[in-house]
């Protein structure tokens, strides 16, 4: 879990350092729940269950690569729609 807990906190200082808002925070806030997920099943340290969880892992990445793809390309286009907001 400190794994987790650092590559989020690393993620969202670089998100904040290249202002990213909204759609990466959701992305990222997506990722933690995952890994919230993740921590549900391996911590009775079940073989089953840490293999489930191994599997699963790739929705982490894609939580975090869906929340950049969306703070790239959605912001762009919500300001142009909406120069004003």
């Amino acid at each position: 879990m400190l794994c987790y807990a650092l590559s989020l906190a690393l993620l969202a200082a670089i998100g904040h350092h290249l202002g990213y808002s909204l759609f990466y925070g959701v992305g990222l806030l997506l990722a933690a729940l995952i890994a919230l997920y993740h921590y549900s099943l391996i911590r009775h340290r079940d073989r089953a269950a840490c293999f489930r969880a191994f599997l699963h892992n790739n929705w982490f990445g894609a939580a975090v690569f869906a929340g950049l793809t969306a703070e790239l390309n959605l912001r762009p286009l919500l300001r142009m729609l909406f120069p004003g907001g």
